[in-house]
């Protein structure tokens, strides 16, 4: 005799076939995203540059990464 899941025949059929009965639709668009990330209060959008996420870094004359000011 097989295990049983707990599952009933709905749900099994959903999972099976890649289907879920909860929200509404979706983008594929990030720009129509209607609750986007933020990354130290700043919204994670368009052209933005790591100074603009008050992320600053520079290399040193060695090569060496120096993550900060200065």
């Amino acid at each position: 005799m097989g295990r049983q899941s707990g599952l009933t025949g709905d749900e099994a059929y959903a999972i099976l076939h890649n289907k879920n009965d909860g929200g509404s639709g979706g983008t594929s668009n990030y720009n129509q995203l209607s609750n986007k990330p933020f990354l130290n209060g700043v919204e994670i959008s368009g052209s933005k540059t790591s100074g603009d996420y008050g992320i600053y870094f520079s290399v040193t004359d060695d090569g060496t990464l120096k993550i900060g000011g200065d």
